[in-house]
């Protein structure tokens, strides 16, 4: 369970990178913009959401999972909650601190609206495309 959770959020942090250097690569996220390029690797992340759910989906279908609603809420819950979580914690310091460095709360609040109301129904039906698919074959040199 936790190889293929761990593999499609390993698939959607990829995928989020090999966009977001795309793009910078190509001119479009300009170092005079600021915050363009993290809002082009943050609406990557989000939207890729569904390359997470299909590739955990065919991993622990492939495996013989059977429990494949928790495999999905996991997918879509435990690495994006640990960053969260960590974001959190270290945004609360900042603010029990007094300094300007802190993230605004209706930022978090727009960060899960992304979260919960983008990137986990996104997860949910790339999840449901990956296990209509076959199994992987395992080939093995003693056959």
């Amino acid at each position: 369970m936790l190889l293929a959770v761990f593999l499609g959020s390993g698939s959607q942090v990829f995928g989020m990178t090999l966009v977001t250097l795309a793009f910078a690569c190509l001119g479009f996220l300009s170092p005079a913009n600021r915050g363009a390029l993290m809002t082009c690797a943050l609406v990557a992340w989000v939207l890729l959401g569904a390359a997470a759910g299909y590739v955990s989906a065919r991993v622990y279908k492939s495996f013989g999972g059977r429990r494949w609603k928790s495999n999905i809420l996991l997918t879509s819950m435990v690495c994006p909650g640990v960053v969260f979580s960590l974001f959190f914690t270290m945004n609360l310091i900042l603010w029990g601190k007094g300094s300007s460095a802190a993230v605004p709360f209706s930022t978090l609040v727009a960060l899960l609206a992304l979260w919960f109301g983008v990137s986990v129904p996104l997860t949910f039906i790339g999840a449901y495309f990956g296990f209509r698919k076959r199994v992987f074959e395992q080939l093995g040199f003693y056959e």
